[in-house]
């Protein structure tokens, strides 16, 4: 097997423009799917869809990986276009890599051409894929290059490969903790003068809580308590076998 080879790329069309802004809609805004597909559809009007905000350029030019285009360009595009002009243009500045299957077995697998990609991708991003194989677990790469995950992968296999969310449940609860501390002594202050006693009270239990909570923060803050949702994807093989799974047929007016 051919582990390091150039990666090829193909144009892209009409409608997987329309079922990439669709994915975008469900990365970024966090929108039903079914609400998506009723909002993203070819005869729909981009006043209409940009009067919902769902349209941002410059995150649609990072989905896609093309250069930024003019305020000129976007504003004739919107004020006479529908989705599909909007489709159908963006597809003239659009190449994504191509998933080239890879002869296994004497059968070709095209999950071995999107590890073959991916591993490719992370390689130009500057990780070192010397030990990478396919049941290498994904955690380390995704912290390590988030963007791979977050803009390149997904422009390959939009709908199939799930968003990738960071979080910290310590930080949160110190940073919810600050914030009632901070009203609490607000609080604290308003009661005390009409009752200072049960004012006084309130404002050193609320300090307290503050202090605490900003004494603790740096150490929630520390990477080991961050995690990383990736899906149900555990390592690159689950990657691979995603991007390539079929879905339904795209429906451009649904």
């Amino acid at each position: 097997m051919t582990w390091d080879r150039p990666i090829r790329t193909r144009p892209i069309t009409g409608f997987e423009v329309l079922e990439g802004l669709r994915d975008l809609l469900l990365r970024v805004r966090g929108l039903p799917r079914e609400w998506v597909n009723e909002l993203v559809r070819f005869d729909a009007d981009l006043l209409d869809l940009a009067a919902t905000d769902a349209i941002e350029p410059g995150v649609i030019e990072k989905y896609f990986g093309i250069e930024p285009l003019s305020n000129e360009w976007w504003e004739k595009v919107i004020e006479f276009g529908t989705v599909q002009g909007l489709c159908e243009a963006l597809a003239r500045f659009v190449e994504i890599p191509l998933i080239e299957p890879i002869t296994l077995a004497g059968q070709r697998c095209p999950a071995a051409g999107a590890f073959l990609m991916v591993r490719q991708m992370l390689a130009e991003a500057g990780a070192d894929v010397s030990e990478l194989r396919p049941s290498t677990p994904l955690l380390p790469y995704l912290w390590l290059w988030p963007d791979v995950f977050r803009w390149r992968i997904p422009r390959l296999a939009p709908g199939r490969v799930p968003p990738v969310f960071f979080g910290n449940r310590r930080l949160t609860r110190r940073i919810l903790g600050i914030v009632l501390g901070v009203a609490g002594f607000l609080f604290g202050l308003w009661v005390a003068r009409g009752f200072p006693w049960l004012g006084g009270f309130l404002v050193a239990l609320f300090l307290k809580l503050l202090v605490w909570d900003l004494l603790l923060m740096p150490m929630a803050a520390r990477r080991k308590h961050w995690s990383v949702d990736f899906g149900e994807l555990y390592d690159f093989r689950d990657l691979a076998m995603a991007m390539v799974k079929r879905t339904e047929p795209l429906n451009a007016a649904a």
